[in-house]
């Protein structure tokens, strides 16, 4: 194991990379390297680079600056010049009619079993996320049904349950169900265009255009990613969750709720672009 020192030294060696590439990217791009609150992404850089790029999506990251809605109470921003529209996918998406449909009104559900089992790890990650700005509480109903600007019966608690994951099964999810409580059906009513990724098909093109070239595989991951993205406060009760310390509050995008991989699948997608 490195002593205190040489970890303590690595960080900083670290830290004064990132400096120089955040450097060398704000003078390319003329652009600011500023981290808006609650957001880990330097936003008018990717614009800027986007910009650059002349990539059609450049100017995205500039709706995540303030939020962006649920899809419970309108239409998701158009994405039709990034994902092709739902109807064009019809055929390979058996629930493509109910989401024509007009579902229940969203509602508070009851938490699973597995998430009673592992309340204390659950609460652990909420306490750890409220010192990000990604959640807030725990509150009573009352405390927050103010803080999301409602009253308590219009409070949507999703059904929360816990994952172990991870080659030991060391590592717990946690996952908000927004399906029970009539939230997703609303957002996918709300929401025209699909996420797509590459197939077998686009790797076979991409291999047959690289013969004879040198070739490299770059796996990309980021921590938290459905919850890098704001979500509009108006919308934070459709994402509210209660444990026995009281009510959390959400503030992004949950793993869950349908429109979480929408927005955040977006984004990434413009970032792989970039790279």
């Amino acid at each position: 194991p490195r002593s205190p020192q040489s970890r303590s030294s690595a960080a900083s060696d670290v830290y004064k990379r990132q400096s120089q590439f955040r450097a060398i990217i704000a003078d390319y791009a003329q652009c600011s390297m500023h981290c808006e609150p609650g957001q880990p992404f330097c936003l008018d850089a990717i614009t800027a680079l986007a910009r650059q790029a002349g990539d059609p999506d450049s100017e995205f990251p500039q709706d995540c600056k303030s939020g962006l809605p649920l899809g419970v109470e309108e239409a998701l921003p158009d994405a039709s010049h990034i994902w092709p529209h739902k109807t064009e996918l019809a055929d390979e998406d058996e629930l493509q009619a109910a989401d024509n449909e007009q579902p229940p009104p969203p509602q508070q559900a009851d938490n699973y079993p597995s998430a009673i089992e592992h309340e204390e790890a659950i609460e652990a990650t909420y306490l750890e996320e409220v010192t990000l700005g990604l959640v807030s509480g725990p509150y009573s109903e009352q405390e927050a049904a103010k803080v999301c600007n409602c009253s308590p019966d219009q409070l949507c608690h999703g059904a929360l349950a816990g994952k172990l994951e991870g080659r030991y099964q060391d590592k717990l999810r946690t996952i908000h169900d927004g399906t029970v409580n009539h939230v997703n059906p609303w957002i996918k009513r709300n929401q025209h265009q699909r996420t797509t990724a590459p197939t077998l098909a686009d790797l076979m093109l991409t291999l047959c255009l690289t013969d004879g070239r040198p070739r490299r595989l770059i796996k990309l991951d980021a921590s938290k990613a459905h919850r890098r993205i704001k979500i509009l406060p108006k919308d934070w009760r459709y994402m509210t969750a209660k444990t026995s310390r009281g009510v959390w509050v959400n503030k992004v995008g949950t793993y869950g709720v349908a429109s979480a991989q929408f927005h955040w699948g977006r984004l990434a997608a413009l970032l792989l672009r970039l790279v």
